[in-house]
Parts: structure tokens; C-alpha cells; sequence
């Protein structure tokens, strides 16, 4: 069956699933090390913010408590950084969707810190119903968690534009900002795959070739970012039969280093040492490709499971 709706009925999940304790468990082991060695007391904020993430998918993917130290050492590091003098300002330069995933984490766990609190009810004010009704695709994803948070009406779904392409260039050639842009347009279309998408059927039957296509040659290129995103897009796709994305989440997993962080990245590590003033690689660029990673592998194994969406009743009608 083609169309949207034909894709999206696929459920099968990649064999790989069976090892997902193998890799999470050494994940775990990493991000709890990085809290008992006294690494992590110089995490800035925002890497903060990802490590608590992170440790909650990990402890999500293991059984029973296993995961429990990992995530209870960064919740402590997350609310010795809310307690230094201006976590309001250090907050600003962080990715709103890191402060809402982590803000629900801490909730989840009886934890409520004033100053997240109160940075994440100005941002919801802050957007307000305006961004509701005139959202961009950008915005989906915050305003679904800041609905998780009860602080605002849940974003409208919508859909997937065809993008405006010279002539001379098909969806292959199309460049990286295009491919993000669509990447966008389909999480929020498809409610991070907890819907069919709403794209006219030749177009998505484009997506369906080219999305598998460009996830394995941004993750060849070591664009894990992009990579990953276009991993988790196949899965909000519906397409989970496609055989790209078993390969493309076994290379994920192939590039997980010994220590338990992910991806190797050396040249690029490098680079941003020679631009970025105050460099640390654990910080820009470990933590947030290790989070890129697992959240794509979490996302592509666990049936039901969505990073943006409290899923947990999910998962178990997908384990039945």
C-alpha cells in the first residue's frame, strides 16, 4: 500500500532492540561517571540540561532501577547550576526545548526548582496564543511540551509543504536547510509520528525514497545532528519496514566509544577548538551527540516511545 496512511500502519521494529541494554547500560555507566569523577560540577547549564535528558532516556531503556544513578547525579548537578546567582540569564541561552524536557523530568521526579519554574511560565507567556494560531513548524515542538507542562493549548498539526526547488534540482540535490525545513514540517504534521501525515501522496511518496537517502549520507558525512533527525523522521513517517533505518540505527550503534559516549568526531571536535572561545569537548560536542543518538535509537526501537510526548501508556498498548 502507498500513501501516508499505508506507511504509517507499519509497526516492526529493528532486531536490534534485543541489544538496547548493552548500549544504554554503557551510556548510563558514562554519564554517571562524568557525575562521581566531579566532571560534571563544570558542566555549564545547558549541558546541564542534556545530561538530565539523556540519563532519562537511558534509565527509560533499562530495566527496573538500573538506570537510576545516572539520572539522580545529574538531577543534582541541573539543581546546583538552578541555584547559582542568575539562572534566568545562563536559561536564556539555552535550547527551550532542553529546559521543557528537563522542567518534566524534574516534575515527573517531585522536583520543582523556583527558578525553572519560573523561567519556563515567562516563555509560555511569552509565546502566548498568538504562536498557537501562527506558529511555524520550528515552534512545534516547544509548544508541545509547554502543553505537557499544562501551560498552553495543544499546537495545531500541519502540513508538509512541497519545497521550491530550481528546475534543475530534485529532492536529492536539495541542500541541508531545505531537508531540515521538511524534517520540521513532518514531526509537526505527523504530532511526532503519533498521526498520518498530512502531505499530498506524490510528494510523500518522494519523502518515502529520499529520507532514507539523505539520514545514511548526512550520518557517512558525520552530520549526526541532521543524521539523527532524519532517522527519527523516518519513524514519524511510518517507516519502519524501510530497511535503511535498521541500517542507519546500527551505524548509531557502531559508533558508540568504549567510555560509553557516541560518536566519533575528533576533526570536528578540533575545529570548533580552534573557533570557540572556552571550548570543552564533553560539553560541545560528547554530551550533545551523544543525546542526538540515543534519542533517534530510542525512538526507532521502542514502539510507542516519543522523546516530546509523556508515552509511557503508549508503550505498553505497543508491548501487548
Amino acid at each position: 500500500m502507498t500513501g501516508p496512511a499505508g506507511h504509517f500502519a507499519a509497526t516492526r521494529r529493528p532486531s536490534l532492540a534485543a541489544d538496547s541494554s548493552a548500549w544504554a547500560g554503557r551510556t548510563e555507566a558514562w554519564l554517571e561517571r562524568l557525575v562521581t569523577s566531579g566532571e560534571a560540577a563544570q558542566a555549564p547549564i545547558s549541558a546541564a540540561l542534556q545530561g538530565i535528558v539523556a540519563a532519562w532516556i537511558v534509565r527509560e531503556l533499562l530495566p527496573d532501577e538500573a538506570g537510576e544513578g545516572a539520572l539522580a547525579g545529574w538531577e543534582a548537578v541541573l539543581k546546583d547550576r538552578l541555584g547559582e546567582e542568575d539562572p534566568q540569564g545562563a536559561l536564556l541561552g539555552c535550547d527551550a526545548a532542553s529546559v521543557l524536557l528537563a522542567t518534566r523530568i524534574l516534575r515527573g521526579r517531585g522536583v520543582r526548582t523556583s527558578s525553572l519554574e519560573a523561567f519556563v511560565a515567562a516563555l509560555a507567556a511569552a509565546l502566548g496564543d498568538e504562536a498557537v494560531t501562527h506558529q511555524s513548524a520550528e515552534l512545534f515542538g516547544t509548544l508541545t511540551l509547554l502543553h505537557e507542562l499544562g501551560l498552553a493549548e495543544p499546537p495545531p498539526t500541519g502540513h508538509v509543504p512541497v519545497p521550491l526547488l530550481s528546475p534543475a534540482t530534485n529532492l536529492f540535490q536539495a541542500d541541508e536547510a531545505t531537508v531540515a525545513m521538511i524534517a520540521n514540517h513532518v514531526a509537526a504534521s505527523t504530532d511526532f509520528g503519533r498521526r498520518p501525515p498530512s502531505v499530498d501522496a506524490a510528494f510523500f511518496d518522494s519523502l518515502v525514497t529520499a529520507v532514507p537517502v539523505w539520514a545514511l549520507d548526512a550520518l557517512r558525512s558525520y552530520k549526526f545532528e541532521l543524521g539523527t533527525t532524519l532517522l527519527r523522521t523516518m519513524v514519524y513517517l511510518g517507516l519502519t519496514d524501510e530497511p535503511m533505518l535498521p541500517m542507519g540505527l546500527h551505524l548509531l550503534v557502531m559508533q558508540q566509544r568504549p567510555e560509553g559516549a557516541f560518536a566519533f568526531l575528533a576533526q570536528e571536535a578540533a575545529s570548533l577548538a580552534r573557533s570557540k572561545p572556552a571550548f570543552m569537548a564533553t560539553w560541545d560536542v560528547d554530551v550533545p551527540a551523544t543525546l542526538a543518538c540515543i534519542w533517534a535509537l530510542a525512538e526507532g526501537i521502542v514502539p510507542g516511545f516519543r522523546l516530546f510526548h509523556d508515552t509511557a501508556g503508549d508503550r505498553a498498548i505497543a508491548a501487548r
